[in-house]
């Protein structure tokens, strides 16, 4: 069977930024595209049925999930999951993700139809997360810049030069050519590497450092 593959062009045709949107610059989202493409690399955005489709997704909501995990301990962004309603936004069958599940899942008779749906949900998601964490530690380098690269998506020093060049883009009519046109400039994820983790030590920075030695587990 042939497989294929979701890239990210294909996220963003089904509305995938909204999992990871949190900040107004939007800068996350180009970490979320460099870290799915990251993700690729393994295999793990690949399908080739219905059941190995519906594991992509679920990765995918993870990886979100996985940001604003780490958005909530570094910058206190708490989130409220919702991650049925992220599996109905991405059309996510329930049937399938059952067939993920398999006949392991541990769920009492006392559990409704949407408790059973998130529980299963939730136990996807925590098993992917060895996989993405692995992925994203082979990307950046290991613990520490993975960290780096999380934190610059949000307190980040913008370089003179590419401030300048983005106010150059204009066109003919005074009107700025690209909505975001620092996202034709590439980021450097690991800006700063060193000062990062070494300047301004909170229990925030250390908390959030230690959960991705830890391995990313949920918080919710």
């Amino acid at each position: 069977m042939v497989s294929s593959s979701i890239c990210w062009e294909d996220v963003l045709n089904r509305d995938g930024e909204s999992l990871f949107r949190v900040w107004t610059d939007a800068r996350e989202l180009d970490w979320a595209k460099k870290t799915w493409e990251a993700v690729g690399k393994r295999g793990l955005t690949s399908w080739a049925n219905q059941v190995e489709w519906t594991l992509v997704m679920v990765r995918l909501m993870t990886l979100a999930a996985i940001y604003r995990d780490f958005c909530e301990l570094a910058f206190d962004e708490v989130h409220h999951p919702a991650y049925t309603l992220w599996a109905d936004e991405l059309c996510l069958s329930t049937f399938r993700l059952a067939q993920c599940v398999g006949s392991q899942f541990d769920a009492g008779e006392d559990r409704d139809d949407k408790s059973l749906l998130e529980g299963a949900l939730l136990e996807l998601m925590e098993e992917a997360r060895s996989d993405i964490h692995e992925a994203l530690r082979e990307e950046f380098g290991d613990d520490s810049l993975l960290f780096v690269s999380l934190w610059n998506t949000v307190e980040y020093k913008r370089d003179e030069e590419v401030r300048e060049s983005e106010s150059k883009l204009v066109d003919s009519e005074g009107e700025t050519e690209h909505e975001h046109p620092k996202n034709n400039v590439e980021i450097d994820w690991l800006e700063d590497a060193y000062w990062v983790p070494n300047t301004e030590v909170t229990g925030q920075k250390l908390a959030a450092h230690e959960w991705i030695t830890q391995g990313m587990h949920s918080l919710h």
